[in-house]
């Protein structure tokens, strides 16, 4: 019987290496004043910083040596999985609007009444911000346009997400969902 080999190729150490410090880069990109308050191109920005940096380190860990095909897409797989999971870390973080309420509560130091708890959410933006953050988002993403007073689903692609979502809440048996 032939020994197993338990070592790992070079892309996926240097997906490895990569992941552990995407915070890191996170954190630095967060910091770049034109990307001030504009969470989801911080982070885009820091997943190409990241893939950039993994080529780079599959370079100095396979230096001119031919790397397989295989170990190649591993190690890419491996970088897209550590995104993944920091991308659902970070967008509770970043959009997590339970959480908020509990940092608006414990910022306060005090109990507050719901109304009180409402207009000091978001240092004083209030739940309305959700509701304008929401609509923003889906504009911008070609879901729904205004029409004078009226919010109207995009003909091709909001009705397109809409129908999608109706499909997977009866596939998935969601009883309530947003």
């Amino acid at each position: 019987m032939p020994a197993l080999d338990f070592t790992m190729p070079g892309p996926v150490a240097a997906a490895f290496l990569v992941s552990l410090s995407l915070p890191l880069y996170l954190a630095l990109v967060a910091r770049l004043p034109f990307l001030a308050g504009r969470n989801a191109l911080q982070f885009t920005v820091t997943i190409f910083v990241a893939v950039v940096v993994w080529i780079a380190a599959l370079q100095a860990v396979t230096g001119a040596r031919p790397t397989s095909s295989v170990e190649f897409i591993v190690g890419a797989l491996a970088l897209a999985t550590a995104v993944l999971v920091y991308l659902d870390i970070w967008s509770l973080m970043s959009r997590g609007y339970t959480l908020a309420l509990l940092l608006t509560l414990y910022q306060a130091g005090r109990p507050l009444s719901a109304s009180e708890l409402a207009r000091r959410y978001r240092g004083g933006e209030g739940l309305q911000w959700i509701m304008r953050h929401r609509l923003a988002g889906l504009e911008a993403a070609g879901l729904i346009r205004r029409q004078g007073d009226y919010l109207v689903l995009t003909p091709w692609l909001g009705c397109a997400v809409a129908r999608g979502y109706c499909v997977a809440i009866v596939l998935l048996g969601l009883k309530a969902t947003g």
